[in-house]
């Protein structure tokens, strides 16, 4: 048989408090008591077996923890709202026995959510530890380890809304409300603390040490030394997280492997190492983000490079961890920097004429796409091996072994390692001078054409056309006409026309020759033009 107390606790008691019953036999011993110091009963049969059960065992492999009523719990750690995100608090609750890994209710303002989302976002709202909120569920109603929990159980799930005397507040039914209500009234109810401050509670009085355990003491007024009350929520606390009274105001520390000051041209991977310090909480998490991107929780990122260079440049990432007490480290800073993209290389002195000297290169490199900058140009000529160089001299050596078309090879590379695809040119030479012929006299009459026949020797590997100029002259030397041809083919047989005006007499053609490449001929050809 049971019953439910009123605890006087005149301006601070709400109506959302908690469901606060114990049985006859407990309340009656536990009233005469003259302290806290009562022996614990077996477990208290209005709260869940089970917890007290599993606590008790906790409890026992504690090896030399003990129960202060005055100090339950840091006020870091029940106001430690990052110490679980909702991804934490959802792997929690699938980790443990109970339904709530599953479970999906109604939220204080109607809309349906998974019991994580639910306790997560009361947690936020209010600043209470999602582990406040979790270990409260399991000492009002052992929901982490129920299996089938009732209607009725879920529905009351934190106690709120059921006052020490009178009806249940049918406004704070409802998983969602409990859980809403139950953070809210835990936010609030410590609020009346100060130093010195004493609490009469049903089974003793206690003078907290803080505001956090006063908050405690204000939701369940009961020490619990019968095995429920405010001793079991500090013993499940050691049994889910640890130490309650942990004192950890220190963030982690962590420490980025991957990361440097060059470029890649493939994707980079960080991975992050995150150390609480020494007597801290243990590390809860490590999050980064990318640029103006959003946090995500990972040990790991990777930044990506595709072939499209769509992510090329200098990426900052941010990342930093947090503690299972919810001390947030200050958000460190490293930078991956990313280039696909190949150099472009130009080249100067190049080009389809034909050369007698020596003919020099100059390569000029840009990585106008890229960012990483350009770190070496390369070159080889014909059949030679590449060589590191920005010029290239192609030799064109008097005994004409140099003569005929080179090929020439170039690249260039950024200071990510991307390599530009070979690029070639071609430079000619030839040092061969061309021979003018013209054994072939020519004979006309005035007012008609003539032809004058010529021919261009000029040896291969070389230039194929020639510039000619014939001169026309006296036997005295007199210049009388003169004739130029450009790009005539060389290695045949031409001829130059004209309409001959001249007087009739003999007269002497002269043959000039250069070559494509510049060079003259040695020796004039010439030969006789007879006019009737």
């Amino acid at each position: 048989m049971t019953y439910r107390m009123t605890i006087a606790n005149a301006g601070v008691r709400r109506a959302t408090t908690c469901l606060l019953i114990i049985s006859c036999v407990f309340a009656a011993s536990l009233l005469a008591a003259a302290g806290p110091a009562t022996a614990a009963a077996p477990h208290d049969p209005l709260y869940s077996a089970t917890a007290q059960r599993d606590a008790s065992l906790r409890l026992a492999a504690l090896g030399g923890a003990t129960f202060d009523p005055n100090h339950l719990i840091t006020d870091i750690n029940f106001t430690a709202v990052d110490s679980l995100s909702q991804s934490d608090v959802q792997s929690f609750l699938a980790a443990q026995s109970g339904t709530l890994g599953s479970y999906k209710a109604l939220d204080h303002g109607g809309v349906k959510r998974s019991a994580a989302a639910i306790i997560w976002r009361a947690a936020q709202s209010w600043l209470v530890s999602p582990k406040v909120i979790l270990v409260t569920l399991q000492k009002e109603q052992g929901l982490l380890s129920a299996a089938k929990p009732s209607a009725g159980t879920l529905a009351w799930a934190m106690g709120c809304g059921v006052p020490d005397s009178g009806s249940r507040q049918a406004t704070y039914e409802g998983f969602g409300k409990q859980v809403w209500y139950g953070a809210e009234s835990l936010h609030n109810d410590g609020k009346g603390w100060y130093a010195g401050i004493t609490k009469v509670c049903g089974d003793g009085t206690v003078k907290s040490a803080d505001q956090a355990s006063y908050a405690l003491y204000c939701y369940t007024p009961w020490i619990g030394v019968s095995g429920g009350g405010n001793k079991l929520f500090w013993t499940l606390y050691w049994q889910y997280f640890a130490n309650p009274l942990a004192v950890d105001a220190v963030a982690p520390t962590t420490s980025v492997a991957g990361a440097n000051a060059g470029w890649h041209d493939k994707a980079v991977t960080l991975t992050f190492s995150a150390r609480d310090n020494a007597g801290g909480t243990g590390v809860a998490y490590t999050q980064y983000k990318i640029g103006a991107g959003a946090w995500t929780k990972a040990a790991q990122v990777t930044v990506t490079a595709p072939a499209s260079h769509a992510n090329d440049g200098v990426h900052a990432i941010l990342f930093r961890s947090v503690d299972d007490t919810g001390n947030k480290e200050k958000a460190k800073s490293c930078t991956v920097k990313i280039d696909t993209a190949a150099p472009t290389t130009s080249v100067k002195g190049a080009g389809a004429r034909w050369h007698d000297k020596a003919v020099t290169l100059t390569f000029s490199a840009t990585d106008q796409t890229g960012e990483s900058g350009v770190a070496s140009t390369r070159c080889k000529l014909d059949a030679g091996s590449w060589s590191k160089a920005t010029t290239l001299t192609v030799p064109a050596p008097a005994n004409h072994a140099g003569d005929g078309s080179h090929t020439v090879l170039y690249r260039s590379l950024d200071s990510a390692g991307n390599q530009e695809t070979a690029r070639t040119c071609s430079v000619r030479i030839d040092t061969r001078r061309p021979e003018p012929i013209a054994r072939w006299a020519a004979t006309v009459t005035s007012g008609h054409v003539a032809s004058l026949a010529y021919y261009i020797r000029d040896p291969r590997p070389g230039s194929p056309t020639a510039n000619v100029t014939i001169r026309v002259t006296t036997p005295a030397g007199h210049l009388v006409r003169k004739l130029k041809a450009s790009g005539v083919a060389v290695d045949r047989k031409l001829a130059a026309s004209f309409v001959c005006r001249l007087a009739a007499g003999q007269y002497r053609f002269h043959v000039y020759a250069t070559d494509a490449a510049g060079n003259t001929q040695v020796k004039v050809a010439s030969s006789r033009l007879t006019v009737s």
